[in-house]
């Protein structure tokens, strides 16, 4: 009994290679020592928290299908806890191929056990792959002919189609009883064939036997044969013709029949076969004709093919007899420095028509400064040229100088020629050391170069603990005078592993905020072990106030100890730029008729506990409903704090609570005394009943003018307001003129003091100039001033207010009321 067997469909098998990339494992850098072994008793141990174990993970997949792998694995420490680390599965080509999950048996699972590539300090992951049994889609149905009196045929094995992937496939042995087709009459049969080993379906069926259709036929269902006219052909020169048989029927197949090729002379024409028999290639071997004939299915067809005398041979290639093969085809000879080598003396001329002749070169000359050696100068080629039939064709030899005796060794390098030293330091616990590639030196004739270097190994328990030992090597390629070998030693010194990095991802935080920076760092050693350690971070927490005009950042220092080694990781922290958050909310107090005097600025509240002084617009920078403030009571005003850059253009909403109160026509209070102030820089007149005020301003160099009037104590009030364009006042008692003059862009700056009744009062005149492109209004109690400057072009606006008479007897200085 034979079993089944697995044949892999080759388009599967180059798609499954397609989608994966091998791995392959990549020599040792120049000057590396090779691996020491085991690290020895002694060696560095990490403390603090180091990885203890890889979970295993364990996959199912399909017959000749690669498993998903996961991208990540578990990772047990020594402080007990437990973290998802990166894992790569292409230690091993075999792992990711189908093959390694290839399962022919229908009736069990196979097991397949694979190991990841290194996760931490050595450690891999095992995975244990569950592979389902095989299952069938079908078994490709069995139809044959004969014509009568033939023999029954039919396959072994059959053809079973798998459902992993398209064309995928197997095939299953069968043993065929043909006993019930009767092949000397014409008709339709069916055979039954016993599988030597049952085949399992999808559903889990197992199929025993399968039924073929033989066809027995009166004659072959041909209706015509014939082939491909090869032409004239000459010698040498073959030429592939196909047989096409007509079938009487589209279900009978052309490639069942049996064909026979013939020639009536096979010295001048002979056939090579191909696997298809209805395929032949005709070789003309001599000048003349044959007649090639074919046969299949009861029918012939033939032709006459004339074969004329070969083309002339022309030439392929002309290559150096030197016995190698190198640059341009040749090897490489070799001649001392300064020598001119003896270089072969013929070609060899290849034919198109297969044969080869021996032809003398004749080579371009070279002196002996040509062969010199130097280190960017080792290997020259020789060129030359072979005349054939007349036409010259280049030929070239490479040559390879020596390099001449050295006289001393003067230094190392690495492997691209960086100056190196001859100490190098290792790691307690490495396996291998990071040795110079080259060693550099001076030849016997004052010419500078290098060569590598084959360093011995050495014992691994030298790196068990900190020490310094020596190791020598010899340098390849190179002699002293004497013939002797050049040997080099290098120095190394072995100290306890250092941590070389511990990374650490920015962090960002709100201005003001603290961050949350991390408590464990992961440290990765000198000699490529990984652990983790507590960290202390350095910090203050006005480090973390930020700043309201720009994002800023701060470095922090940390310190962290392993193993007695310390070192100060550093974290970068982002503080994104402080926001405005509120604003505080104020009280206002007026008299019932008296506009409010509503601050300009503001307490502003920023993320970061800053507060600042910032402007206010209220109600919409609109005037307020005279009626909101007309009568006694509580009313509020809405504003906004906008448009600062620092306010991030933020839009904080603020309240003014006023409070009317009943207004004040009498009081026991002084008169006060209002003083007249001159700006000899501006021109401005002022007037201020504050003797504070006037202190200040008399101080920043405004001339006294003296008294200018008396105001009362109670009254009806006079605003005062401030142009921060012209940089000047204006007082009025007009409620709508101190609207237009906001509207306009003038600050409100409240009550500068009250008027008299007009039945009792002294007048305070108002005048304008309107020349004057500032300070254009005046105020006076004086008549003679007023009509003075009347004549002058003034205008005359009239009483603007009143003063309290008798006023040098009892005014006062002191705030307006």
């Amino acid at each position: 009994m034979t079993s089944t067997f697995i044949r892999r469909c080759a388009g599967i098998a180059t798609a499954v290679a397609l989608a994966l990339t091998p791995c392959f494992v990549s020599a040792p850098a120049p000057g590396a020592l090779a691996p020491l072994g085991t690290q020895q008793a002694g060696a560095a141990q990490l403390i603090d928290r180091t990885p203890q174990s890889v979970d295993p993970i364990s996959l199912t997949t399909q017959p000749y299908t690669v498993p998903a792998f996961p991208s990540t694995a578990t990772v047990h420490w020594s402080d007990g806890s437990t973290s998802q680390e990166p894992v790569t599965w292409e230690n091993d080509y075999s792992t990711l191929h189908w093959y390694t999950y290839a399962n022919d048996d229908y009736y069990n699972e196979k097991t397949v056990t694979v190991t990841s590539d290194e996760v931490l300090n050595g450690m891999k992951v095992t995975a244990t792959v569950t592979v389902a049994k095989m299952a069938a889609l079908s078994i490709e149905p069995v139809s044959v002919w004969i014509v009568k009196g033939g023999y029954v045929s039919l396959p072994n094995p059959v053809k079973v189609n798998l459902p992993y992937a398209a064309n995928d496939y197997t095939w299953a042995f069968v043993t065929w009883d043909t006993s019930s087709v009767k092949t000397s009459v014409p008709g339709t049969y069916h055979a039954t064939g016993t599988l030597d080993k049952p085949v399992v379906d999808t559903q889990g069926t197992a199929i025993s036997t399968i039924t073929a259709q033989v066809r027995v036929l009166d004659s072959y269902p041909v209706s015509a044969l014939s082939f491909d006219d090869p032409g004239t052909l000459a010698v040498g020169k073959s030429a592939t013709v196909t047989a096409t048989a007509t079938m009487t029927d589209s279900s009978y197949q052309a490639s069942d029949l049996s064909y026979s090729w013939s020639s009536s002379d096979t010295d001048v024409v002979s056939f090579e076969y191909w696997g298809d028999p209805a395929r032949v290639s005709l070789v003309p071997k001599k000048e003349g004709t044959a007649t090639i004939t074919v046969e299949a299915g009861g029918h012939t067809a033939s032709r006459t093919v004339t074969v004329e005398p070969a083309d002339p041979a022309t030439v392929t290639s002309v290559r150096v007899d030197s016995g190698q093969s190198g640059q341009g085809g040749q090897f490489s000879i070799t001649t001392d420095s300064g020598q001119v080598p003896t270089l072969p003396t013929t070609a060899t001329v290849s034919w198109s028509d297969d044969t080869t002749t021996k032809m003398p070169i004749t080579w371009n000359s070279h002196t002996a400064d040509y062969f010199d050696w130097a280190d960017n100068h080792r290997r020259v080629t020789c060129t030359g040229h072979v005349t054939v039939n007349g036409r010259q064709y280049s030929v070239s030899q490479d040559v390879s100088i020596k390099t001449p005796p050295i006289s001393r060794v003067t230094g190392f390098e690495d492997y691209y020629g960086n100056p190196l030293s001859s100490t190098v330091h290792a790691s307690v616990g490495d396996s291998y050391v990071k040795l110079p590639s080259k060693a550099t030196f001076v030849t016997v004739n004052g010419k500078m170069g290098s060569e590598t270097i084959s360093w011995n190994n050495s014992d691994a328990s030298k790196f068990s603990s900190p020490g310094t030992f020596t190791v020598s090597g010899t340098v390849n390629d190179v002699t002293y005078s004497d013939g002797s070998s050049v040997t080099v030693t290098a120095t190394v010194i072995v100290q306890n592993a250092t941590i070389k990095s511990t990374p650490i991802p920015d962090v960002r935080i709100d201005a003001g905020s603290a961050p949350t920076l991390p408590s464990v760092l992961r440290a990765t050693w000198d000699n490529g072990n990984v652990s983790e350690a507590s960290v202390v971070w350095n910090t203050d927490p006005s480090m973390w106030r930020g700043s309201r005009d720009s994002e800023t950042t701060q470095t922090v220092t940390g310190t962290l100890t392993s193993q007695g080694v310390t070192v100060h990781p550093t974290a970068t922290v982002h503080i994104n730029q402080a926001t405005a958050s509120s604003a505080t909310n104020v009280r206002v107090t007026t008299e019932a008729g008296v506009i409010p005097a509503l601050p300009q600025n503001v307490d502003v509240r920023w993320s970061n506990g800053d507060v600042t002084s910032q402007h206010v617009y209220w109600n919409n920078a609109k005037p307020l409903n005279p009626a909101s403030y007309a009568t006694v009571g509580t009313f509020t005003v809405s504003g906004v704090v906008t448009g600062a850059h620092t306010l991030n253009d933020a839009t904080i909403p603020v309240t003014a609570t006023v409070t009317v109160t009943e207004k004040k026509q009498t009081s026991d209070e002084s008169p006060i005394t209002m003083q007249r102030l001159y700006n000899p820089n501006t021109g401005e007149h002022f007037f201020t009943g504050n003797a504070e005020e006037l202190g200040q301003l008399v101080a920043q160099g405004w001339r006294n003018e003296s008294t200018a009037w008396t105001a009362p104590a109670a009254g009806d009030v006079v605003y005062r307001l401030y142009n921060p364009s012209g940089s000047e006042h204006h007082y009025t008692m007009d409620a709508n003129e101190v609207n237009t003059l906001m509207g306009i862009g003038w600050s409100f700056e409240g009550v500068g003091w009250r008027s008299a009744p007009a039945n009792s009062g002294v007048p305070v005149y108002r005048l304008y100039n309107p020349n004057a492109a500032s300070n254009g209004h005046h105020y006076t109690t004086d008549a003679a001033e007023r009509d003075q400057l009347v004549s002058q072009g003034w205008h005359d606006e009239g009483i603007a207010w009143y003063g309290v008479k008798d006023a040098s007897s009892t005014a006062t200085d002191g705030s307006a009321k």
